[in-house]
């Protein structure tokens, strides 16, 4: 917790700084300069999008090189960060790639980024349902360069949030995310992946687990924890929390 003094200034303890000492680095690098986050920022798109094709190595995936931008009539409605192919069952894969910088200590900063992810998905969602309703497979094949797109079983597409450091935004978020998109942080969607190498159907299930995962509630039981203070007692109440049931996967 922190203590506000006014005119940008907060009291904060010690073991705050002990426990993420980058974040307050970035804090006054970015007071020095301006400028920092946009050059900081500029290649991580590409930097992540090579991070998820590094998981869909081999022949049965087809990783389109940079990202598609999605067109009606000439007129832009959404561009997709990064598109994988899975040959052998016929499916797409579409990503919208999200690298956040969450580590505030302001609550209303917290949700309002949280919520502007959510709504920015959703957003992404419809503008490529609403790309869908007029396109064909050629139109596939030519808008997302993939040739291999076949036409002797139905082409199934798959639509993927992955946040580089956000996990769990339910809390955080006023809106609930479309039921047409999976969304997930990045370690979640590295070990979900690994766990599903040689399926059959590789992103129907990374599509059915991360939307599983994203709605799990854990039961959980609180307990209190007692501290010795000289003769004083101190008793903290609900500070653990003990897990009843295993989590998704």
């Amino acid at each position: 917790l922190g203590v506000d003094f006014g005119n940008g200034y907060y009291l904060y303890p010690v073991s705050g700084i002990a426990i993420n000492p980058v974040t307050n680095l970035l804090h006054l690098l970015k007071l020095r300069d301006q400028n920092l986050h946009v050059s900081v920022s500029a290649p991580r798109e590409e930097w992540f999008r090579d991070m998820l094709y590094g998981l869909f190595q081999g022949p049965r995936y087809h990783c389109v090189p940079g990202n598609v931008r999605l067109r009606i009539d000439g007129r832009t409605l959404t561009d997709v960060d990064a598109v994988v192919f899975q040959k052998d069952t016929n499916a797409l894969a579409l990503f919208q790639l999200k690298w956040q910088d969450f580590g505030s200590f302001d609550g209303r900063e917290v949700t309002s980024k949280a919520t502007n992810l959510v709504g920015g998905l959703n957003k992404w969602v419809e503008q490529i349902e609403v790309w869908e309703e007029t396109a064909d497979l050629n139109n596939y094949r030519n808008t997302f360069r993939i040739p291999d797109i076949r036409d002797d079983r139905p082409l199934r597409v798959f639509n993927f949030g992955v946040c580089k450091t956000l996990s769990r935004i339910l809390a955080f978020a006023g809106d609930e995310v479309h039921q047409n998109i999976a969304v997930s942080n990045w370690p979640q969607f590295v070990a979900a992946s690994l766990d599903l190498v040689g399926s059959s159907d590789t992103f129907r299930e990374l599509f059915l687990r991360l939307q599983a995962e994203y709605r799990y509630s854990a039961a959980v039981d609180p307990h209190p924890v007692l501290v010795k203070c000289g003769d004083e007692r101190i008793r903290l109440e609900n500070l653990v929390q003990t897990v009843r049931d295993k989590p998704i996967g």
